[in-house]
């Protein structure tokens, strides 16, 4: 579906050169960040343009193998799921040189309206870009 590429950086690893559980999840929305991008809708556009925030309201990681130090990595976006008002995003990260899947997780995401604070329906320009 999407393929995002990079590296495990030093910032991202813990004293034992192990990725640090929860940069997983940083490097997800890394990957989200670029698919959103990719589709013509930026983080930035959406926090300064639009009346609505799409923020995560759950994450979950499965650390299957370590993700190490300088480890080169595709991170797939692999099922998209969409409702009403939120949307789920599930990520694989797979090494480049070996194709070993080593993780997986799932971001949700809640659309809200900026001046009351309430959720409200997926505006339709967000289910068409992830459609």
């Amino acid at each position: 579906m999407f393929e995002y590429k990079t590296i495990v950086h030093m910032h991202d690893v813990d004293a034992a050169g192990v990725i640090f559980f929860s940069n997983v999840l940083k490097l997800a929305h890394d990957c989200y960040e670029a698919f959103l991008t990719s589709k013509g809708l930026s983080i930035q556009k959406i926090l300064t343009q639009k009346k609505y925030v799409i923020p995560i309201v759950h994450g979950e990681v499965n650390l299957l193998k370590p993700l190490v130090l300088s480890m080169q990595l595709s991170i797939g976006i692999k099922k998209i799921e969409i409702s009403k008002h939120s949307f789920s995003l599930t990520y694989q990260f797979i090494e480049v040189d070996s194709k070993q899947l080593l993780s997986e997780c799932k971001t949700t995401h809640v659309t809200i309206d900026k001046k009351t604070g309430k959720k409200i329906e997926l505006p339709q320009e967000i289910v068409k870009t992830l459609t």
